[in-house]
């Protein structure tokens, strides 16, 4: 039931990306943020092993494209990548990639987007004690925010999780 609530009431119908949040008010934020629509990728994923309909599936891959279109992009000078920050955001979205992949072969693509971003951030966006900024695309880093646990258990999710995609690629 909160799937569909979700998919009725948060999904933007013109692109498959799923807004924010609904207030009690009926308001809705329509800030998108890639775990949003990441959380509804694994969810119709997950039901569709669940119940074989055919519909979750769909609605995830359309929801797939839809983030992927929306969210990368050329970006000072890089030609494509995901936002420059709340990395923790965007490692939801490609971990639910990586579980739609075997039933969408676009999500190889876009997790080959994601591992450039996180090589990037590896080789051009570290302070000098090796702590990672936000922004991996190291030209604007913000200083203050490489103190964040957050900032760095993002690096840390991502690297866990591309290393055991990759490893099971094999």
């Amino acid at each position: 039931r909160l799937y569909q609530w979700e998919y009725a009431n948060l999904r933007d119908p013109e692109d498959n990306v799923y807004w924010n949040s609904k207030g009690a008010d009926g308001v809705i934020n329509r800030t998108k943020w890639t775990y949003n629509s990441g959380a509804m990728i694994a969810a119709g994923v997950r039901l569709y092993r669940i119940t074989g309909e055919d519909h979750y599936l769909k609605e995830a891959q359309a929801t797939a494209d839809g983030a992927y279109n929306y969210f990368v992009r050329s970006r000072n000078g890089i030609t494509l990548c995901y936002p420059f920050n709340d990395p923790w955001f965007t490692i939801k979205l490609v971990r639910s990639y990586i579980e739609l992949e075997p039933y969408h072969k676009n999500c190889t693509r876009y997790i080959e987007t994601f591992v450039a971003d996180l090589e990037r951030a590896w080789t051009k966006a570290r302070n000098d004690r090796g702590l990672f900024y936000e922004d991996w695309s190291g030209q604007k880093p913000n200083p203050d925010r490489d103190k964040s646990l957050l900032m760095q258990d993002a690096v840390l999710e991502s690297l866990g999780a591309i290393a055991i995609y990759k490893g099971e690629k094999k």
